[in-house]
């Protein structure tokens, strides 16, 4: 085959079929780092004694080594290029093709006949219920050594309940969390009050660890999530495959306490917290890869020097997309002419007028009406008037138009002539708007808890 022209669509769906037929999806399990059965056996009931905690103490639980994220490729970016932008032709062609929708597939051992528990324990593996009862443990140690105290140690069954109870707390919220553990019939839960004391509760939340305590010299400022962000973004891609239409985005976690992590953003519902980069469905919102912010690159990565903070993030997301034929969307804080040329994938995302290389149209338009730019690369901007300007680039639409459907002032629905590039972006690819909450958990060691005692704060993995 002529390697040298572009793929028909006959022969990129002859491409997909064939590779399907020899290479089915199969994401297999989420749990291949889980321990031996004796390091788990009995350990749900009741605290583990002092014998077998030291057994289990030292067996060290690692990750598959496929957990690691993926380092990202090497884009060559040419600051200098300068782009003639014309008005397309008929005989336009983007650079990418966009595909005929397809299903997306869950992991073949995800049935309806499994309950919601088993279903959760896919995505958080048993092995990491071990681990994070292994840290804390050590923690636990070295609270009794300096405060003369005779804590008991935990184990992988006492931090199942210790999470089940804050997934109790997070739908049923009291004023206080002492009032938990009230003995008025109207206040206070009693499934709670069963699985753990007040004081033991408090005492495990505050000293729960996901990482050993001793950190190392040299360690990142995500040393202590390290392990936690990394089990799921092994186990979130696991459950499912890869779905056709993604999107790109920044999501704040909420976060009070004291991290040099901690961002500020006015105009976010959530103003201070964690700032995640999210890859997601961009239908159901279910995210495949999640990347922590943790403040300025210092020195940056000689190949990453050329490139934007938005680049550097869309290409690390990027590089971890196992299935060829996606289409990206982001909006205008990721969004570069340079991008667009790069990505392996067909993208599109709106844009600011002030970017390099993004083409001047300052003709003022009317409502509805719509211009279009191009490039002999397979690139094209768009300019659409609604309400306010809007400006996209796509490296796989043409220059269509088409008809959407919006409702007036007196609530009358119209039809309004709309760019074919931007009613597939409203349609497709509306970002984190609407996701699915998937809880997950954060440690921070320097949060503090009121009273003056470290604290455990819990926070959305992947949620908006």
């Amino acid at each position: 085959m002529d390697r040298c022209r572009p793929f028909s669509r006959k022969e990129l769906e002859k491409l997909i079929k064939e590779s399907s037929d020899s290479e089915p999806f199969s994401a297999g399990s989420s749990d291949n780092y889980e321990p031996d059965s004796d390091e788990e056996a009995g350990s749900d009931t009741s605290d583990m004694s002092s014998s077998s905690l030291s057994e289990t103490m030292q067996t060290t639980v690692h990750l598959n080594s496929d957990i690691n994220p993926a380092q990202p490729p090497q884009v060559i970016v040419d600051r200098n290029l300068v782009l003639d932008w014309v008005i397309p032709e008929k005989k336009f062609e983007p650079a990418k093709i966009l595909l005929p929708e397809r299903e997306c597939m869950l992991a073949p051992d995800i049935t309806k006949q499994l309950k919601p528990m088993q279903i959760f324990h896919k995505v958080f593996p048993h092995s990491l219920y071990l681990h994070i009862a292994n840290c804390t443990n050590e923690r636990l140690k070295i609270l009794n050594q300096l405060k003369k105290r005779n804590e008991k140690m935990t184990n992988k069954g006492k931090i199942q309940k210790l999470f089940g109870c804050m997934f109790i707390m997070c739908y049923n919220r009291l004023p206080s969390l002492k009032n938990y553990w009230s003995k008025k019939e109207s206040m206070g839960n009693s499934t709670i009050q069963k699985t753990f004391s007040r004081d033991r509760y408090m005492t495990l939340s505050s000293k729960i660890y996901f990482a050993s305590p001793q950190k190392p010299p040299n360690a990142s400022k995500t040393y202590y999530i390290e392990y936690l962000l990394s089990c799921f973004k092994y186990t979130f891609p696991k459950c499912r495959q890869d779905s056709q239409y993604q999107s790109i985005d920044e999501s704040m976690t909420k976060f009070k306490g004291r991290s040099s992590m901690k961002q500020y953003m006015p105009l976010k519902p959530t103003k201070r917290g964690i700032k995640l980069w999210l890859r997601c469905d961009a239908d159901s919102g279910y995210t495949y890869d999640v990347n922590v912010y943790s403040g300025k690159e210092d020195p940056i990565p000689a190949k990453n020097q050329s490139l934007t903070l938005g680049e550097r993030v869309v290409t690390a997301l990027a590089s971890t997309v196992k299935n060829n034929y996606v289409v990206l969307c982001f909006d205008r804080f990721f969004t570069s002419v340079n991008l667009l040329l790069s990505l392996d994938y067909a993208a599109l995302g709106t844009c600011m007028s002030n970017h390099k290389n993004v083409p001047t149209m300052g003709d003022k338009l009317q409502k509805g009406e719509s211009q279009f730019r191009c490039t002999s690369s397979g690139l094209l901007c768009v300019k659409w008037q609604e309400i306010k300007e809007v400006l996209l680039m796509s490296n796989c639409h043409k220059p269509n138009l088409t008809t959407i459907i919006k409702k007036s002032k007196t609530g009358e629905q119209q039809n309004i002539e709309c760019p074919e590039a931007i009613s597939f972006y409203r349609k497709k690819c509306k970002g984190l708007i609407g996701l699915i909450n998937l809880l997950g958990y954060m440690i921070m060691i320097e949060n503090q808890q009121r009273g003056g005692k470290g604290c455990f704060t819990h926070s959305s993995i992947c949620v908006q």
